[in-house]
C-alpha cells in the first residue's frame, strides 16, 4: 500500500499522541517556563537532556517537559 507511513512519520505521530494525551492531564512546560522557574539557561536544559539528567518529549524541534518529570527531579535534588 503506497499510502503506509515511514517510520519517521510514525514516530512522529506517537510523540504527537504521547504530547496530546499528557496535555489533557498534566501541565508541560516549555524550556523558557523551566529555565525561569529553575534559574537556568535553556542551554543548559539542552545539555542535561542530552546528559539523561532530564526527561523530554519532543516533537519536531519543539520540547516540553512534564510537571511530573520537574517536581521528581526538584524532589531528588535541589536545582
Amino acid at each position: 500500500n503506497d499510502h503506509q507511513a515511514t517510520p519517521a512519520v510514525k514516530s512522529g505521530l506517537r510523540a504527537l499522541r504521547e504530547i496530546l494525551a499528557k496535555r489533557e492531564t498534566e501541565t508541560l512546560l516549555t524550556p523558557a517556563q523551566l529555565g525561569r522557574r529553575w534559574g537556568v539557561h535553556t542551554i543548559t536544559l539542552r545539555r542535561w537532556v542530552r546528559d539523561g539528567r532530564i526527561k523530554c518529549m519532543k516533537l519536531g524541534r519543539a520540547v516540553r517537559f512534564s510537571q511530573s518529570e520537574v517536581e521528581r527531579i526538584e524532589r531528588e535534588s535541589a536545582v
